[in-house]
């Protein structure tokens, strides 16, 4: 008969190596997403699109790059509130990025989805941090599906 100690023993075995398999596979995930290349292929038209002087015509560039959480329900612009605060901020600050794209820091979120009801996909947001002309930086959370595809933008509104 096994004591209730042994028996606990066994229990938190088993959960801390579910625990540990769990965060390796994960952590392969996160580790793929740390590849700067696709990244910075991402955030250079990204960041062409942000410097289109004309505010609307610059929304409607960045379309291709955002993840479809961003945009409005049909798709062909972004939420009106991204639009005016986060995007706006982005917008009118693009210019101060250094061109082209250098990341210098690359931070784990514990974030495993993004989006809303039709619009949720489950997958890893990481931040990447690019540098500003001078010694400033700045990170965009770039979002990587579960399962592959393309990285989309989650966030640029620290930009």
């Amino acid at each position: 008969m096994a004591s209730p100690i042994r028996a606990r023993f066994a229990r938190s075995s088993v959960a801390v190596l579910s625990l540990a398999a769990t965060l390796l596979a994960s952590e392969a995930g996160r580790a793929e997403a740390r590849s700067t290349s696709p990244v910075v292929e991402l955030l250079e038209p990204f960041l062409a699109a942000l410097l289109i002087e004309d505010f609307a015509r610059s929304a409607k560039a960045t379309l291709p790059f955002v993840h479809r959480s961003l945009k409005n329900a049909q798709g062909d612009d972004l939420h009106a509130d991204l639009k005016r605060y986060s995007f706006k901020k982005a917008h009118d600050n693009a210019a101060h990025y250094k061109r082209p794209v250098e990341v210098v820091h690359v931070g784990a979120t514990a974030i495993t989805g993004i989006g809303a009801h039709d619009a949720f996909e489950a997958g890893i947001v990481v931040d990447y941090f690019i540098r500003r002309r001078g010694s400033d930086v700045a990170p965009v959370r770039i979002f990587f599906p579960q399962g592959g595809g393309a990285p989309t933008i989650a966030y640029m509104g620290s930009l």
